[in-house]
């Protein structure tokens, strides 16, 4: 098994606003798109999540995100920022997505995910194809250690519909420390301490 981790490039924009999608439950690769009752807005999410990519000052930027190779093949991302660039970051991106989203108030209604003195674990997501193999491990104890060497508190969140994701959370040292409400769902906030 050969996992090696670098920094995301501009050129990966399209391939990393695909996994954010992916991360976030909705449809992201092209196969998936093109089955989707509502393709013209899943294309359209797709096309603005590029542009969001591809900017240097949104969360969501190439520049905060890690890539994960198998065997020399692109096979996951994760995005990561320290909290006390995340409300500026987090005004650009949703006004960029205001113009075409169809969830304008909860995104308005949305508490904050990070604050300051913590590097926040935004994004990942390894492609179907790749899964099982550690990937998702790899990147996330990567970004760990990165929280750790910028002497910052790893942070979080996951759906609390998902308690087998926040179990994998809790094995590599995250603890529930609150609950925010992020896109009308409630989120446990975990951290490691």
């Amino acid at each position: 098994m050969k996992i090696t981790i670098r920094k995301a490039e501009q050129k990966d924009s399209k391939y990393i606003a695909e996994n954010i999608l992916a991360a976030m439950s909705l449809p992201a690769y092209t196969e998936e798109i093109a089955q989707s009752p509502d393709k013209e807005y899943d294309l359209l999410i797709l096309n603005k999540m590029i542009e969001v990519v591809e900017r240097e000052d949104s969360l969501y930027s190439y520049k905060n995100t890690t890539i994960a190779l198998y065997e020399g093949k692109i096979a996951g991302s994760m995005t990561a920022y320290k909290g006390e660039f995340y409300a500026e970051m987090r005004k650009v991106t949703f006004d960029l997505f205001a113009k075409v989203s169809k969830h304008n108030k909860e995104a308005e209604e949305s508490d904050f995910e990070t604050a300051d003195g913590e590097y926040y674990l935004d994004a990942m997501a390894v492609r179907p194809e790749f899964r099982g193999k550690g990937i998702a491990k790899t990147l996330m104890m990567n970004e760990i250690e990165n929280a750790k060497r910028l002497n910052l508190k790893a942070s979080l969140i996951v759906d609390i519909k998902k308690p087998h994701t926040q179990k994998m959370y809790e094995a590599l040292g995250f603890s529930t420390k609150s609950q925010i409400k992020f896109f009308g769902e409630i989120y446990n906030k975990m951290l490691i301490d």
